[in-house]
């Protein structure tokens, strides 16, 4: 799916059937609210990815980009002296199930959603499907 964003440019875009709020916990890592540096920001940011993932595998993605200095969607504890990042709200939404029926779970794991999102395509156990080629 494309969008501003999101971080995806030239995906196929199918229609949305949920939008939501999704909310990740992160005050178990006492991460500092103090996000006016990039790598503070991509830190956060890297564990919200790693916390969206079962999410991700269900087919969510997030609308606004956690990582942009724009987001606004940060929960922070109160305390003067020590602000830290107590959970995150993320926009999110759900395409439309395909018509096709589910195919069952390939071997490595990740579901067809999570598959394509990171390859870009879905994978297949062909031996055509990969081009090998040798270092030397």
């Amino acid at each position: 799916m494309s969008g501003p964003g999101n971080g995806h440019t030239g995906a196929e875009v199918r229609p949305v059937s949920e939008v939501r709020l999704i909310e990740i916990d992160l005050s178990d890592l006492g991460l500092s609210a103090d996000l006016a540096q990039p790598d503070q920001i991509a830190l956060a940011t890297a564990h919200v990815y790693e916390r969206f993932v079962s999410y991700a595998d269900e087919g969510w993605e997030w609308v606004t980009f956690p990582g942009s200095r724009d987001f606004d969607g940060w929960v922070v504890s109160e305390r003067a002296r020590n602000r830290t990042i107590l959970a995150v709200r993320l926009l999110s939404r759900r395409a439309e199930p395909s018509e096709s029926p589910p195919p069952t779970r390939p071997a490595h794991g990740l579901s067809a959603y999570r598959t394509r999102q990171l390859t870009g395509r879905a994978w297949t156990a062909e031996p055509g499907s990969k081009l090998w080629r040798s270092m030397a």
